[in-house]
Formats: C-alpha cells, sequence, structure tokens
C-alpha cells in the first residue's frame, strides 16, 4: 500500500504543477512554456500508467473467504486455500519469489537446483529435494507434505494434479519467463501466500518497473540500433517473439532478427544466422549446465570458443568485432530480469551504459529483496 501512495502522491504532484501551468500560476508566479508542459504531463501520464498497472496486476483474483480463486498460466480458473503455510516450489523462479515475498519459512520442499543458486536462496540446504522439477520424485513431494506445489505451466504434465489430489494437494501453475505476463503471475502467487507477500510483492514490482524505465530512457538517446540473434541453450535454436531475452532486446531498441520467426524459439539452418549477418550474437547458458560460479566463467568461456569456431562464422561481423556474449537464463527473465536488461544494455550501447551498472542493479535486488550481502560484484 505504501508504494501506491507514493505513486498516488507523485501523480498529484505532477498534476497539480500541470493545474498551475495552464497560466501564470498565483501560487508559482510564472507561466510553463509548451515544452515543459509536455514533460510534465508525460511524468503525470507515466506515474498513471506505473500506478495502474501494479493496482491492476493485484486485482484479478476473487475472495472466496478462506479460498482464492486464480488465472494460472494456462489460463485456467483454479481455487485454491488461501495463505497455505506448506508450499513446495518445482522452479527456482518460484522460490525465488517465495523468498522475496518474506515466505521462506512456509517452504517444505523444492526441485533439485545447481550449487550456483544457494546463495540466493540458502534455505535450500534444510528443505527437502523434490528430484527433478520436469519430473519430481513424487515420494519425496508427497513425505514433504506441501499444502501447495508451485509449478511451471507445462511441466510436470497434468499428470502431477491428479496424483497429488487423494492427499488434498494443490497445485498452481504459474511461470514467470513470459514478459507479458510476468507482473500479473507475481500479483497472483503473492495474493495467494497473504498480505505481507502483497506488500513485499507491490515494492519489487515498483522497483523492476522504475530500474526498466530508467534505463530504456536512457538508450533511446542511442543512434545506432544493433542487430541481434539470441541462441538458446541448443545450436541454432533461435529465441523469437515472446522469450524473455529476445523481449529485453526490443525493450533496449535493438532489432533482433528472431522477429521474422514468429515464434518463441525456432530452429534454423546455420545458413540463417550466416546470411543475416548479425552485429551480435548472444547465447543463452542455463544454471543447470554447471555447478559454482567459477565452474561458470569456465562453462561460458567454452561457449564463446564455440561461437566463434562453427564453420564459416568467422565472416560474421558479430566474430570479427568482438560482439559475442553468453547469459545466464535466471536474468533474461523472472525477478532479476532487471540485471538482465542492464547487462544486455551494456553490450548494446558500451557507450551509453557503465560497465557495473548490472552489477550495481544485482547487488541493491540481492540486498533489499532477498536480504543478503552479495559475495562478488558482478551477477
Amino acid at each position: 500500500m505504501a508504494v501506491l501512495i507514493a505513486v498516488l502522491n507523485s501523480i498529484l504532484r505532477a498534476l497539480a504543477v500541470l493545474g498551475f501551468a495552464c497560466g501564470a500560476s498565483p501560487v508559482l508566479g510564472f507561466a510553463f512554456s509548451g515544452q515543459d508542459l509536455r514533460a510534465l504531463a508525460g511524468s503525470a501520464f507515466r506515474a498513471m500508467a506505473a500506478a495502474l498497472a501494479i493496482m491492476g496486476a493485484f486485482g484479478a483474483s476473487l475472495s472466496l473467504g478462506d479460498e482464492i480463486s486464480v488465472i494460472d498460466a494456462r489460463g485456467r480458473t483454479v481455487v485454491l486455500e488461501r495463505e497455505p503455510k506448506r508450499v513446495a516450489a518445482l522452479s527456482f523462479a518460484s522460490l525465488e519469489l517465495i523468498r522475496l515475498m518474506n515466505g521462506a519459512d512456509r517452504l517444505v520442499g523444492a526441485s533439485r537446483q545447481p550449487a550456483s543458486r544457494l546463495a540466493i536462496v540458502p534455505e535450500m540446504t534444510r528443505l527437502a529435494s523434490l528430484g527433478g522439477a520436469y519430473e519430481p520424485d513424487m515420494e519425496a513431494l508427497v513425505g514433504a507434505k506441501p499444502e501447495l506445489v508451485v509449478a511451471w505451466g507445462s511441466f510436470p504434465g497434468l499428470w502431477l494434479e491428479d496424483r497429488l489430489k487423494p492427499f488434498g494437494i494443490s497445485v498452481l501453475r504459474l511461470d514467470f519467463y513470459h514478459p507479458g505476463e510476468f507482473e500479473r503471475e507475481v500479483a497472483v502467487l503473492a495474493e495467494v501466500l497473504g498480505p505481507e507477500a502483497e506488500r513485499r510483492a507491490k515494492e519489487y514490482l515498483a522497483w523492476n518497473r522504475g530500474a526498466r524505465e530508467r534505463l530504456e530512457g536512457r538508450v533511446s538517446a542511442a543512434k545506432d540500433r544493433p542487430s541481434v540473434v539470441v541462441e538458446h541453450f541448443s545450436r541454432n535454436r533461435v529465441a523469437g517473439p515472446g522469450s524473455g531475452a529476445y523481449d529485453l532486446t526490443l525493450a533496449l531498441g535493438a532489432r533482433n532478427l528472431g522477429a521474422e520467426l514468429g515464434v518463441e524459439a525456432s530452429d534454423v539452418d546455420p545458413e540463417w544466422i550466416l546470411s543475416r549477418d548479425p552485429s551480435m550474437i548472444v547465447k543463452m547458458a542455463t544454471a543447470a549446465s554447471y555447478g559454482s560460479i567459477e565452474d561458470r566463467e569456465r562453462h561460458f568461456e567454452a561457449l564463446r570458443q564455440d561461437l566463434s569456431g562453427r564453420p564459416g562464422w568467422e565472416a560474421l561481423s558479430a566474430v570479427r568485432n568482438g560482439r559475442l556474449h553468453v547469459m545466464d537464463s535466471d536474468l533474461s527473465a523472472g525477478p532479476r530480469q532487471a540485471v538482465g536488461l542492464h547487462q544486455l544494455a551494456r553490450w548494446l550501447y558500451p557507450e551509453l551504459v557503465g560497465k557495473d551498472e548490472a552489477g550495481e542493479v544485482w547487488r541493491e535486488y540481492l540486498r533489499v529483496f532477498q536480504g543478503i550481502e552479495p559475495d562478488r560484484q558482478e551477477p
């Protein structure tokens, strides 16, 4: 509520100034130019849009006493018990968000995660290990006695609900990686968890939106708009509309060549990339493909070497100019997407974005929303 009040107060102040600016103000003592008015109006409308978006995200559920009706990632209406005391998380994004919402004490189990993620969720060491996120250990899952399991929209399959129903365990499916659905899904999870989770979620969403908008405003002044190809985890699988990294590049004004594919991800012939000659290539890497942070750096370097060493790629502008980058997929979607946006912005516009800006956003996120002191400077 405090976040919304602050946003609404800024709207009222901007509108008050606009009211005075319509002529020679008896209070301010001077008149505003047309350029001033346009700037003030823009500030007011941006603040109004932010407030309405956040309030709208939290207004899509229906309270049914001790139950709540929400829309999940599959578009289904799901009725759940409000404020579950025992929660299991199969996706890491849901695990991280539950912790962000001060819900760590409710966690009783989580899917197996690589060591590099333990710094974000140190509670992992006390939680029941539920096996793989796509194929959980059902005996361990039932044995953890959760009231609610948070899973991806499509994984595991719908057999999960059938097998958990006899034990009175509900399933909430949320993805957190579709940019257009992210705020709504965060709001859904928060509303299910209760008032404290809603308060924290609103604070986080306001911060995330502000960090993105400030950066996007700065890079809008860039004259050069680099062409980009984002390659997913497997070779020649290119990101298109709807994927997290693709949408981040568009938010920064880059020309993402995956637009013509028309789908979230598509396998392409190597000649497709060669013929389009992108000025920058971003390779996505998942934490599941490496162990520790030290392993990650070696893995990332191996991926960059693989990109530059592919047949014929030495002729690509991205290779010749050294614009081959590897991004951790945890930064392209989910709760740390503002960090990923700043990392991409640095690669796209090094003349406009400082070297450590992504690190600054990352450290702020950890301190403010996870209560963790970073153990390193880089995300």
